[in-house]
């Protein structure tokens, strides 16, 4: 060396603090080449620890190195030396002559395309991470003296300090520009996801004003009155089902879909899928045909399977012509031992889709954006049933063609070893009733914020004889059922979500009241959130039911009379 390592230490901390970036360090690494005589010199910098080496700062004065920007992959060969962040850990590698090694060949190609002889290498550390490697070489072999490998390692370790720095403000600023770009897509997303669903919501609820509008036209005929208010009703139907898919799609991410198996035969399955889809059909006279052995009965969750075929269905009634044909098919196909799939098939007549886009119907953002298919149109409802079907550990596939288009679904069930009826099981059929019973003398706190439907649920329990009292919010409950005697109230409908004190409090403190009738008085909750934990933690504050926002009448006076006689 023409001067003392520590004078040219000195004079590259100097070099680094003016210059702290490539640069900079490119400079440093030119001050150590020349000082030591030699040809060319680089810094290597790990890209993906440690699997890629890439060359960011070069000392090339007769511009041996033609490719600054070569990358050294050494994922496949991890044993071999000189580059290799995976050898013997040696600070420092010295390679006297590369024409008496075995190199490896991603090795000796570089030093092919260098004209390098001789050459060393250091390793560059910082915190005990490998972030690369000082490489200094020479187009002759030479031999490295003890003094000179010194000052290369303590120079590496002064370029190092500089380059984890460099290193990790790249990262940052590669993390920071990442996180804009997810932001942007996720707002992208989020902009069309709501302007799809906007125009879902809209056409349910323009049917509605546009029935209410004929209606006050027509205040005296009773059939036109009779014919708005039924389709009106399919209207509002139509609009909770697309909210009921918003709730699930807000949990495809989530655990809350848990699964509830429980067994039920596949008569009971089809007939709940029936009672939503044959009014449906009927409006259109298509026709509906349905194969499947009434007798089989199954371990799975009836709630979900359900909820796929009315979704998968409902497309098939919606989408497909007038006096068509819709075919459904339930198969139990043994793949194991002791298990086996059920195969739901459902096929229709609906030749207005694009065949070159089929898989597209189970996108949410996708799906109903407009385009040549009318399926394209689908909705919510068919990503719905797709992430249903996983849930279970199920597939559903959707295929079309000229001839109609057909919906698969494969789940995983357990199927019982004897055909046994429903009883047997523990289902129990129950026929269809009507709760026409009239309660008179029996009185109801109803326990809602919002005025309009506490007025609504006052009117239907009038129309049985039933005294309501209607509260705006928890506390004024407490009040109201605290200022009367025992055995005042019957039962108490409760909202969950209200201001000042919500229903579980308000039902946690009617219950610690310490009224004679406090441990039994009926708390039925009313929710418009579908959420599973929200009805685990309403039976925890101790209510007794839970009913779903907006509350079928049908529903609400079964309860009604589950609970009163």
């Amino acid at each position: 060396m023409k001067r003392s390592g520590e004078s040219i230490i000195s004079e590259i901390c100097l070099n680094l603090v003016r210059k702290p970036e490539c640069s900079g360090i490119g400079q440093c690494v030119e001050l150590i080449g020349k000082e030591l005589g030699l040809d060319g010199g680089l810094v290597m910098r790990t890209n993906e620890i440690p699997f890629l080496l890439e060359m960011r700062c070069c000392w090339d004065p007769k511009n041996v190195i033609r490719d600054h920007n070569m990358l050294l992959d050494y994922s496949e060969c991890p044993d071999n030396e000189l580059f290799s962040p995976f050898g013997s850990g040696d600070r420092i590698k010295i390679i006297e002559d590369t024409d008496k090694i075995n190199l490896d060949p991603v090795t000796a190609d570089f030093f092919m395309k260098i004209g390098a002889r001789s050459f060393a290498g250091c390793t560059m550390m910082h915190d005990e991470d490998y972030l690369g490697g000082l490489c200094l070489f020479s187009g002759s072999a030479r031999f490295w003296t003890e003094d000179e490998t010194a000052f290369i390692s303590e120079a590496a370790g002064v370029i190092a300090n500089v380059v984890a720095r460099v290193k990790m403000e790249e990262s940052a600023q590669y993390l920071l520009e990442e996180t804009n770009r997810r932001i942007t897509d996720a707002d992208s997303a989020k902009a069309r996801f709501m302007n799809s669903i906007t125009n879902e919501m809209r056409t349910p609820l323009n049917a509605a004003m546009g029935m209410i509008t004929i209606m006050r036209h027509n205040i005296d005929n009773v059939s036109v009155m009779e014919e708005c208010i039924g389709r009106m009703e399919t209207q509002i139907r139509q609009l909770i089902g697309l909210i009921g898919d918003c709730t699930d799609m807000s949990l495809v991410s989530g655990s809350e879909h848990l699964l509830n198996r429980i067994w039920i035969s596949l008569e009971t399955l089809v007939s709940g899928v029936r009672k939503f889809i044959d009014p449906l059909a009927m409006r259109k006279k298509q026709r509906i045909e349905y194969e499947y052995d009434p007798d089989i009965s199954i371990l799975a969750d009836e709630v979900k399977l359900a909820r796929i075929m009315i979704n998968a269905l409902g497309c098939s009634c919606r989408y497909s012509g007038e006096n068509t044909d819709i075919y459904v098919s339930l198969k139990i196909e043994k793949v194991g031992t002791k298990q086996f799939m059920l195969l739901i098939s459902i096929k229709d007549e609906n030749d207005g889709y694009d065949t070159g886009s089929a898989q597209k119907v189970f996108d949410p953002f996708s799906s109903m954006q407009g385009g040549s298919g009318r399926l394209n149109n689908a909705g919510l409802a068919m990503a719905v049933t797709k992430h249903m079907s996983e849930v279970m550990n199920g597939t559903c596939e959707f295929f079309a063609d000229s001839s109609g288009t057909e919906f698969i679904a494969n789940i995983p069930v357990e199927v019982s070893e004897e055909n046994s009826n429903n009883s047997e099981k523990g289902i129990v059929e129950k026929p269809e009733q009507e709760y026409n019973e009239m309660y008179i003398g029996r009185r109801i706190l109803i326990v809602e914020d919002n005025m309009v439907m506490g007025e609504v649920l006052a009117t239907l329990m009038g129309y049985r004889g039933l005294e309501t009292d209607v509260v705006l919010n928890g506390k004024e409950a407490c009040e109201a059922y605290e200022k009367h005697e025992p055995f005042y109230y019957d039962m108490i409908f409760m909202d969950i979500q209200m201001p000042e004190m919500n229903g579980f409090e308000a039902a946690k403190r009617i219950r610690e009241s310490g009224a004679r009738d406090a441990s039994i008085i009926p708390i039925i909750a009313l929710s418009a959130t579908t959420l599973t934990r929200e009805e685990e933690r309403a039976m925890n504050f101790g209510m007794n039911a839970y009913l779903h926002k907006p509350v079928d009448d049908r529903e609400l006076f079964e309860t009604i009379n589950r609970f009163l006689i």
